[in-house]
């Protein structure tokens, strides 16, 4: 395993725990999360995981260059509208989704 590898588990690992503590947080406040908004969190995970697997280079090269990007855009894209629309329900939750769809714009335009 890489580097790489590691480093996406312990991504995973780190938005399990997120999701965990955000809900049980939220039982107090009653502001759980949107739907919505879960849906493009773990989009954005689903994402990251299948890039740092090395998802995108075991489909053919034309196939995995056709759909990469594209797909990055859409994700990074639903991730900031479910920020948006978490903002004033769930803050906390709503600057994890933001942060990460930044992240993912950066990464999406560098790869």
């Amino acid at each position: 395993m890489h580097l790489t590898s590691y480093i996406g588990i312990g991504v995973v690992i780190l938005a399990i725990g997120m999701i965990f503590f955000i809900l049980k947080s939220s039982e107090n406040n009653k502001n759980k999360p949107h739907l919505f908004s879960l849906v493009a969190f773990g989009l954005i995970i689903l994402n990251w995981v299948l890039y740092l697997f090395d998802f995108y280079a075991i489909i053919p090269e034309k196939v995995g260059d056709l759909m990469f990007l594209p797909v990055w855009i859409i994700v990074t894209v639903i991730g900031f509208f479910a920020a948006y629309r978490e903002f004033g329900n769930n803050r906390t939750f709503s600057i994890v989704n933001g942060g990460l769809g930044i992240i993912s714009a950066v990464v999406g335009m560098l790869a």
